[in-house]
């Protein structure tokens, strides 16, 4: 029951009670008013004008009752209060009516200010027409009342005869007005209670109902579905929470009406939505079905919904929607990753496969298919996985472990592809029960590994070697841990100190260099991070040092390692230097005296290479004036040598601080030692002092005691030979003289003879030859002119040449630098080249001796080619020519190329035999050059 209907009917009773009560005043006023004017008539004291107070007072109480809900009565006080005044100053006399008129003007003032407060105060219901009549018919009664008073007064003293009844009739009129206001509170009270009882009843069905309407809409509101009641045109009136969240709204659209099912559905669904309207409208539900919203922010969220229409109300439907948000992402996961599982099986680098234990491909991806030399997985599906194994056995070996283990992992074996080529393959495999009743299946991956097998292979290689090197190297490697104690040691320095590899592993670093704290300090530093070198001296050996940190890949340290390289003989080297920079040094500040004296040429140099002091010697040499040669740059002192090679010594020099020395041989044989010394002076400035020395001389008297000493060792090898060999020789030779001065004159003797004499002299030839195969491998080296060698072995073979009629010629293209050779045995080279292709060519054929630069832009190589005019090497020839003892000349001894083979070869040079292609032999010599 609604609560406004029953407001609705305490109003209409308050406005009857209201109205009944103002006619019930209206009337008894109308009688007071006819009382007093009788009164006025029949009264001629003024005392009857005070019973006028009595109904005045009643109207007052009336007033104060009627308006009491609404604070009417305050109005009335004030009008009553001056109302009793006047008619006690009344009781004081009697006066006349000349003597009341202006109490009685007072009066009318009076009862014009009620009425005013009658006004503006008015009665209940009065807001009805019937109230507003009333109230108009009050206040004319006022006004009558009034001026009725004042008739009364005018006519008083003559109507005195019906003062009793006018008495009674007031009296009663006075008692019916008092009686109304309770018969109206009974009244009151009696539909009061009525009202108090049906409200009561209201209330309890009202709070019944509501209980019952919370739990609905608390089951509506906390529902994670989510609920609307609409129509068929799209007006939702009603949602839940659920609802709106979903949608993105609040209460105040869905009050507002902003929310309409088609507003905020896509037009895709819209055919969808007119058909679940029809199924609506027919059978009064729809079957549910999947759509989408657009919420607030004009996102779309899919949704299921169901609707159904209300009972009693079928323009009204209501509607469950759930959100499918979660399940559509849930859903588009799973099919990614089923599509990235797909993909990541069909393009993995891996093979992956599925098999059954007898070898049958069940499935497998393309990687697959290529590992084994297939061209697609659908012909590696045609084929048993027992075709690629290298034998039964192998197979059956493989099962054994898996029906064992259950599973391999990084398992390596070979198989052999289809085409036949083995290689390794890395296996991870699975044996996978299938659940119903059948024989368990493989699963697994393979990876080729044969590149990185391969890759092992070389890398174990190339580790050997590197360990090989390190261990063969002049130094010194060492490594330690984070607490200095060596870990390893190898080298091929180790036994210049008598030790052995890794004969110290474990020996704290402070124990084995004992009191050494440079080497100890050195370690430490390196372990916090830095790289050292020091210098150190053990067991008489001078070693330069360098450690740092051994970290692993992450950078983490986890020791040291260090290399010592054995610099004894370079640092003995520096101290002779040091030394004689010393003495330079010190003879450089005595000058005065003896600078001029010093027989080889002294130069003082700048920082900036001009010319500060030069001795008389090297102005001598220069050809310049102390005077001309001072402050002038070195570069302008001379040209050629020695000056190129000592001024670019003073600028090594300058730049590296230490002494530089070098030997420059001149193509005229002439050789120099120059030495650059750098020093500072006391103010620090930079001075270079060049010292030219001629050693010409000196090293003629090394190449000679040299030449000497072997010429000692070759005599004594030759009286060795001739002693042994040469004196039977001789005896021969002296027998067959006296054999053919006995017997010479017979011709059939002479024959044998000739012979004879031949052989001894080719025994005597293969004796010269043999000693010099036979002679010690010792070079002469020094500087050599190619030019002068070719003209000396050409003058050897001009006899031989004019013998056999051929002609030798030979000639140096363009400039050669001097050879670094030993002159004889390379003359002898040439000799012996020469040799051989005259002994090859024909009567008046020619032989050429050719020399030039070889190599890219003078790389330091001089190739000199001999060629004949001869029939050339046999092609079969050419592979053993320069084997000992193979000779195809009758006569040879066949040591003559050895000969030359090896002699190129203790000059680091090569030779090279073949044909013209016009014809004849060619022999090519390569040889370095001197770069000095």
């Amino acid at each position: 029951m609604n609560t406004g209907i029953w407001h609705k009917k305490l109003a209409w009773a308050a406005a009857a009670s209201g109205a009944i009560l103002l006619v019930l005043t209206g009337a008894l006023i109308a009688s007071i008013n006819r009382q007093y004017k009788e009164l006025l008539r029949s009264t001629s004291s003024i005392t009857d004008l005070r019973k006028l107070e009595e109904p005045l007072v009643a109207l007052q109480e009336w007033a104060q009752s009627s308006e009491q809900d609404r604070g009417g009565a305050d109005s009335w006080r004030a009008p009553y209060a001056n109302l009793t005044s006047i008619t006690r100053a009344l009781d004081q006399s009697e006066p006349t009516v000349q003597e009341i008129e202006p109490s009685l003007k007072r009066l009318d003032f009076l009862f014009a200010h009620m009425e005013k407060q009658y006004a503006s105060t008015p009665l209940a219901g009065s807001g009805s027409a019937d109230g507003r009549n009333l109230e108009k018919e009050f206040r004319v009664e006022i006004k009558n009342t009034i001026a009725g008073l004042r008739a009364a007064l005018a006519s008083l003293q003559g109507r005195t005869e019906s003062r009793s009844a006018l008495l009674a009739s007031g009296w009663r009129d006075f008692k019916l007005l008092l009686l109304i206001p309770f018969v109206l509170l009974g009244a009151t009270v009696l539909l009061l209670t009525l009202f108090q009882r049906e409200r009561s009843r209201y209330i309890r069905a009202s709070a019944a109902l509501s209980d019952s309407e919370e739990r609905f809409r608390q089951l509506v509101e906390s529902n994670i579905i989510g609920m609307m009641v609409s129509d068929f045109d799209g007006n939702v009136s009603e949602a839940n929470n659920a609802f709106l969240r979903m949608l993105g709204y609040t209460r105040e659209d869905l009050a507002g009406g902003r929310i309409r099912w088609n507003a905020i559905t896509p037009h895709e669904f819209a055919e969808r939505d007119e058909d679940a309207a029809a199924e609506l409208k027919s059978l009064g539900a729809c079957t549910p079905f999947e759509k989408e919203f657009i919420r607030k922010n004009g996102a779309r969220v899919p949704v299921l919904i169901g609707s159904a229409v209300l009972k009693g109300e079928s323009a009204k439907t209501v509607a469950f929607v759930v959100d499918l948000t979660e399940r559509k992402q849930i859903e588009n996961r799973l099919d990614e990753s089923e599509r990235f599982y797909q993909l990541l099986f069909e393009r993995n680098l891996a093979g992956v496969y599925r098999m059954s234990l007898y070898g049958q491909i069940l499935d497998c991806n393309d990687a697959f298919a290529k590992i084994l030399g297939c061209r697609s997985k659908s012909e590696a599906a045609c084929l048993s996985i027992n075709e690629f194994y290298e034998s039964e056995s192998s197979r059956q070996e493989f099962l054994a472990r898996l029906r064992e283990r259950g599973a391999l992992t990084s398992f390596e074996h070979q198989l052999r592809r289809k085409g036949g080529e083995l290689i390794w393959i890395l296996e991870n495999v699975n044996l996978v029960a299938t659940g119903d009743g059948m024989p368990p299946v493989i699963e697994g991956t393979i990876i080729d590994v044969t590149e990185r097998k391969n890759a092992e292979r070389a890398l174990r290689a190339s580790e050997a070697r590197l360990r090989l090197m390190i261990e063969q190297a002049p130094a010194i490697l060492w490594t330690t841990d984070d607490s200095l104690r060596l870990t390893s040691a190898i080298g091929r320095g180790l036994k210049a100190l008598g030790m052995r590899p890794n004969a110290f592993n474990g020996i704290g670093l402070q124990e084995y260099f004992g009191g050494d704290e440079g080497a100890l300090a050195a370690h430490e530093k390196a372990l916090k991070g830095e790289r050292v070198d020091y210098d150190i001296d053990w067991s008489g050996r001078a070693f330069h040092s360098h450690v740092e940190p051994f970290v692993d890949i992450d950078g983490k340290p986890l020791g040291t390692i260090g290399i010592a390289l054995d610099v004894t003989e370079r640092k003995r080297s520096q101290e002779e230097h040091a030394a004689l920079q010393a003495d330079i040094q010190r003879s450089a500040i005595e000058w005065v005296e003896t600078f001029d004296s010093v027989e080889s040429p002294l130069i003082i140099l700048d920082a900036a290479e001009r010319v500060v002091r030069l001795n008389r010697s090297a102005r001598r040499l220069s050809g310049l004036s102390l005077r001309e040669a001072q402050s002038r740059r070195f570069v302008s002192l001379g040209e050629g040598e020695p000056w190129n090679a000592a001024r670019q010594l003073a600028v090594q020099a300058l730049e590296s601080g230490s002494s530089m020395t070098t030997q420059i041989l001149e193509s005229t044989g002439k050789c120099w030692d120059i030495t650059a010394d750098r020093y500072l002076l006391p103010d620090s400035e930079a001075r270079i002092i060049i010292t030219i020395r001629d050693i010409t001389e000196l090293v003629r008297l090394q190449q000679s005691i040299r030449k000497n000493d072997t010429l000692f060792a070759m005599g004594n090898l030759v009286a060795g030979v001739a002693h042994e060999v040469r004196n039977p020789l001789f005896s021969i030779s002296a027998t067959l003289q006296a054999f053919e001065a006995r017997f010479g004159g017979n011709r059939d003797y002479q024959r044998y003879t000739d012979v004879l004499k031949a052989e001894i002299d080719r025994l005597n030839e293969l004796m010269r030859e043999l000693l010099e195969y036979g002679r010690p491998k010792t070079l002469e080296l020094a500087s050599a002119s190619l030019g002068e060698i070719l003209d000396e072995a050409v003058g050897a073979c001009e006899s031989l040449a004019g013998r056999l009629s051929v002609n030798v010629l030979h000639k140096v293209n363009g400039p050669i630098p001097d050879l670094l050779a030993d002159r004889r045995k390379m003359a002898q080279v040439f000799q012996n080249l020469l040799e051989n292709a005259i002994q090859h060519s024909p009567p008046g054929g020619v032989v050429v001796a050719e020399a030039k630069a070889g190599g890219d832009n003078g790389s330091g190589w001089v190739d000199c080619c001999v060629s004949d005019s001869g029939p050339g090497f046999n092609s079969e020839d050419l592979p053993r020519i320069f084997e000992p003892f193979f000779s195809r000349r009758r006569g040879g001894t066949g040591l003559g190329l050895s000969i030359v083979q090896r002699i190129i070869n203790e000059h680091g040079g090569s030779i090279v035999a073949g044909n013209r292609p016009e014809g004849g032999a060619v022999v090519k010599v390569s040889l370095r050059f001197s770069r000095n």
